[in-house]
């Protein structure tokens, strides 16, 4: 599958879960729905060039490590999803515990209050992981052509205003800032976590559905299995599945509207 066809996917399963959880508090479910985004792209990482690969950021990943695994090798394996989900979990407390809660000490320590330390302590870490997980957005929307120069010139806004925005700066930088405002919300990691794993899971069954398979069971076995090969990447048989996700959104909206 393409890059967009994965992210289109991850796009569809948020916004199911935007419906079907409408109770869930903004610090739960917008973590959670990034990581179903995000997640549907972070597979193709051991392919240079792909959506995934092409951030900046984790461009010398794929290119160093991760490429020379093989395509469509351990990193589209269940076992992946689940150690992607499980270190970023793990590795954000242990973050907390050898930086964030020594500054918060040090701030409370002299006089600061106690909500504003925990807010900068968190904040540094949340403002460099939602920078990538801004950073990979921006790819996925490049993949389905959201443009937000387009946008705002379809609006009449970009010319009058002379604003134009640059995608990725501007992802990387919302990203940071909404780090350092989740800083002091401790809900924001699991639920990003979930979703980067869960959206991991979708991109290896999109993967499935095509004629080359994925490794699912490594490191039990590199072979690649699928689950219904219906068409190889890139054809017009992918376009029109494209176009069966986008219409599950629309109906999802449609019954969502209806209920």
């Amino acid at each position: 599958m393409l890059g967009r066809t994965h992210f289109l996917t991850g796009l569809v399963a948020a916004e199911a879960l935007i419906l079907r959880a409408p109770q869930l508090p903004p610090t739960v479910l917008l973590p959670a729905c990034a990581g179903l985004a995000v997640g549907t792209l972070l597979p193709d990482l051991d392919k240079q060039g792909s959506y995934a690969a092409r951030t900046g950021i984790t461009e010398a990943v794929a290119a160093e490590g991760l490429a020379k695994l093989g395509h469509r090798g351990p990193t589209h394996s269940i076992a992946a999803a689940g150690l992607a989900a499980t270190g970023l979990y793990l590795g954000g407390r242990l973050f907390d515990a050898i930086l964030a809660m020594p500054v918060y000490r040090y701030l409370v320590g002299h006089g600061a209050p106690a909500a504003t330390a925990l807010l900068v302590g968190n904040g540094i870490g949340y403002a460099v992981l939602f920078a990538v997980v801004g950073a990979l957005l921006a790819q996925g929307l490049k993949a389905v052509g959201v443009s937000p120069n387009r946008t705002l010139g379809a609006l009449r806004l970009g010319r009058s205003l002379r604003l134009r925005i640059r995608l990725r700066p501007a992802s990387i930088g919302g990203g940071f800032l909404a780090g350092l405002l989740y800083g002091g919300a401790g809900a924001a990691l699991l639920p990003l976590a979930l979703g980067i794993g869960g959206g991991m899971i979708l991109h290896d069954l999109a993967d499935g559905l095509n004629r080359e398979g994925a490794a699912y069971f490594w490191p039990i076995t590199r072979r690649h299995f699928r689950i219904l090969p219906l068409f190889t990447t890139g054809t017009g048989w992918e376009y029109l599945f494209d176009l069966g996700v986008v219409m599950l959104g629309v109906l999802l909206v449609l019954v969502g509207a209806a209920a």
